[in-house]
C-alpha cells in the first residue's frame, strides 16, 4: 500500500513512513538470516515454518521501490541494500534481485553492534554473521504465550532466554541447534529456573476473563527489565528481576544480568530462590541438537552423545559432573562453535544423549540427541547465585585464553547491583537493582536514588565523561493493579487484554545520580555539594539517555 500510494497526493506522511521502515531494519537486525530468536516467537517455538521467520521480503522490496520517507531518493539504499543481503540466502526470484543491481545497489554487510528493545524486554548483540539474542519478562510484559493447542511447555520461554544463531546454511535456528523434538522445555538456554516432569511444566491453559478465549499469558510483579547500549563499543547491557506466579512457584526469584563485550557475554546471576523442596534449581548454559559426529569438548576431552535422558530428569548418558570445581576455570566447547568458562566453586552437569520430550502442540511423544549443560543450584536455594562467560564462535583453546586474562573485571556482584568494567576501554556498566551507594574510593558513581541501568566512559585525560542511563521500568501505571490480586493480597491469573494501563503512555520519572568531583553539563540539571555532583534527568519508555560532563 505504501509502495502503491507513493508519488501520488496520497501518499502517506513522512514520520509514518520512517516508523515502518525502523520495524523493518529492526526485524533484519534481530533475525538471523530471515529466524527470529525462539524467544520472539510468541505462542510458536517451534523453530520453523513462516511462524519461526521472515517467509516473504516483499515488504523490503516494496518500501525500497517505495523512495525515501521524505521522497527525495525515488528508491530508499538502505532498504534495498537490506533486501539484497536478505535475499542471498533466499529463494528470491533472480529478477527481483537483478533490479536492483542494475540501479547501483549493493548487499548492506552483515548488521554490527548492539540493539536495545525495551517495549519487547529484550536486546541483541551482533557481529560478524553471528546473532546473540536476550529477552525477560516484567509486570508490563508477559513471560509466555500459551494456548490450547501451542507452546503448553512455554513457560520459561523469557526466564533470561540466551540465544545464539551463528550456523546453518543460510545461518538458521535449525542450524545453530535448535529443534522441538526433544528438546527439555526445562532448560531453555541462559534460563534460570526450577526442572520439572513433564505433567508439572505443562500450561494449565483457562479462560480466565471475557477479554480473552483460552489462553495463559502470565504477569510478573517486577519492574526491572531492559537493555541498555553502547554505541561507541557496539555493546550493551541487559538486566532483570525474575519471580515466579503464584499460579505454579511464587516462591522463584533470581536477578540477571548480561553483560555484552564483543563476541563474549558475561551472565551473573544472584538472589536465586526457591522455596519449593521437591525440584533442582538449575541454571542452563545451553541445550542444542546433536547431528551425526558432532561432540563437545570439556576440560580438553570429548564428550560423545550416549544412552537416553529423559524430560526434567536425566538417567544414564554420558555426563561430566562436577561437585567442586577445581581452582582453575572449568571450560566448555559446545558442538555449535561456542565455548563456555565457567569459574571455580559451581557445580556443573553436562550431558549429551538421546532425549525423550514431548510436542509442545498436542504432547505426543519426542525424540532427539542433544548436548546439554547446566548450573545447579540445588534443591530449595536461599541467595544462590552463578557466574560464567558464554564465548560466540570461540573454539577451546581461544577461550583459555579469554579465562586466563579475561577482558572484564567483576567490580560487584550481589542482590543490589552487578557492576561489571571492560577493561579494554575502562567503561564502567552497571545492572543496579535498586537505589544504592558505592563507597568504594576509585569509584567516579557514588549513588542513585532509583533502579537503573548505567555506564560511565571517563576519556583518558580524566577531564570528560560521559553516562548513559536507563530507567528499565516501562512505568504504564504506577503503585500496584488491585485487580490482579485476591482478597488475601496474592496475585492472580489476569488476561493482558482486561489491563485498561496496557496502552497508557509511559508516566516520566526523574532519576538523581551522584557523581563524585565537581562537573558541569548541558544536558540535565547539575548542582554542586562539596567534592561531589547532583545529576537530575527526567527519564521516559525505558529509553537510552547520554549525559556529557566536563570537569
Amino acid at each position: 500500500v505504501i509502495y502503491c500510494l507513493s508519488r501520488t497526493p496520497y501518499a502517506i506522511d513522512e514520520a509514518a513512513h520512517a516508523t515502518v521502515k525502523k520495524a523493518l531494519l529492526a526485524m533484519r537486525f534481530y533475525c538471523n538470516l530471515l529466524d527470529w530468536p525462539v524467544s520472539m516467537a510468541a505462542r510458536h517455538p517451534l523453530g520453523k515454518g513462516k511462524n519461526a521467520s521472515i517467509f516473504t521480503l516483499n515488504p523490503f522490496r516494496y518500501l525500497a521501490m517505495a523512495g525515501s520517507p521524505d521522497g527525495k531518493e525515488p528508491c530508499d539504499k538502505e532498504l534495498a541494500a537490506a533486501y539484497l543481503r536478505l535475499a542471498e540466502g533466499s529463494r528470491e526470484p533472480a529478477e527481483y534481485t537483478q533490479a536492483f543491481y542494475a540501479r547501483g545497489f549493493k548487499a548492506e554487510d552483515n548488521p554490527h553492534g548492539h540493539l536495545a528493545m525495551n517495549y519487547a524486554a529484550a536486546s541483541m548483540q551482533r557481529r560478524d554473521d553471528w546473532l546473540c539474542s536476550v529477552r525477560g519478562d516484567s509486570r508490563y510484559l508477559w513471560a509466555n504465550e500459551s494456548y490450547l493447542n501451542c507452546n503448553l511447555y512455554g513457560r520459561y520461554i523469557t526466564y533470561g532466554h540466551l540465544e545464539v544463531l551463528n550456523r546453518g546454511e543460510p545461518i538458521s535456528l535449525k542450524g545453530s541447534g535448535y529443534q522441538t523434538e526433544g528438546f527439555d522445555f526445562n532448560c531453555f538456554p541462559g534460563t534460570t529456573t526450577e526442572i520439572l516432569p513433564e505433567k508439572d511444566l505443562r500450561a494449565v491453559v483457562l479462560n480466565v476473563d471475557r477479554y480473552s478465549g483460552f489462553e495463559e499469558m502470565l504477569l510478573s510483579d517486577e519492574r526491572f527489565c531492559g537493555g541498555l547500549m553502547n554505541p561507541a563499543e557496539g555493546n550493551g547491557l541487559f538486566a532483570v528481576i525474575l519471580h515466579g506466579h503464584p499460579k505454579y512457584n511464587e516462591s522463584f526469584r533470581a536477578r540477571k544480568s548480561y553483560f555484552f563485550f564483543d563476541e563474549l557475554v558475561l551472565c551473573l546471576g544472584t538472589g536465586i530462590e526457591n522455596g519449593r523442596k521437591e525440584h533442582e534449581t538449575v541454571t542452563t548454559l545451553f541445550q542444542k541438537h546433536l547431528e551425526d559426529g558432532e561432540y563437545l569438548k570439556a576440560c580438553g576431552e570429548t564428550i560423545e552423545a550416549a544412552e537416553t535422558l529423559s524430560f526434567g530428569e536425566e538417567k544414564g548418558g554420558s555426563f561430566c559432573e562436577i561437585k567442586e570445581s577445581p581452582e582453575t576455570p572449568f571450560i566448555l566447547e559446545d558442538n555449535k562453535g561456542c565455548s563456555y568458562i565457567v569459574p571455580a566453586g559451581q557445580q556443573l552437569r553436562i550431558s549429551a544423549g538421546m532425549q525423550d520430550s514431548f510436542s509442545p502442540i498436542d504432547r505426543s511423544p519426542t525424540k532427539g540427541r542433544f548436548a546439554k549443560a547446566l548450573l545447579s543450584h540445588g534443591f530449595i536455594p536461599e541467595h544462590a547465585a552463578y557466574q560464567y562467560t558464554l564465548c560466540i564462535n570461540t573454539d577451546y583453546q581461544a577461550a583459555e585464553a579469554v579465562a586466563a586474562d579475561p577482558p572484564y573485571r567483576i567490580l560487584r556482584a550481589d542482590n543490589r547491583a552487578h557492576i561489571v568494567e571492560n577493561k579494554k576501554t575502562g567503561c564502567i556498566y552497571y545492572a543496579l537493582f535498586e537505589a544504592v551507594r558505592d563507597e568504594r574510593p576509585s569509584s567516579l558513581f557514588l549513588g542513585c536514588s532509583k533502579p537503573l541501568l548505567l555506564l560511565i566512559q571517563l576519556s583518558e585525560d580524566q577531564k570528560t565523561a560521559t553516562l548513559r542511563l536507563c530507567d528499565p521500568d516501562l512505568r504504564l501505571y504506577e503503585g500496584i493493579d488491585p485487580e490482579q490480586y485476591d482478597t488475601q493480597g496474592r496475585r492472580k491469573e489476569l488476561s493482558i487484554y482486561s489491563r485498561p494501563w496496557r496502552n497508557h503512555p509511559s508516566r516520566p520519572a526523574e532519576a538523581t545520580l551522584l557523581i563524585r568531583g565537581l562537573w558541569d553539563t548541558t544536558d540535565c540539571t547539575a548542582e554542586h555539594e562539596e567534592d561531589a555532583t547532583r545529576l537530575s534527568i527526567v527519564l521516559q519508555d525505558a529509553l537510552n539517555y547520554e549525559i556529557r560532563l566536563e570537569r
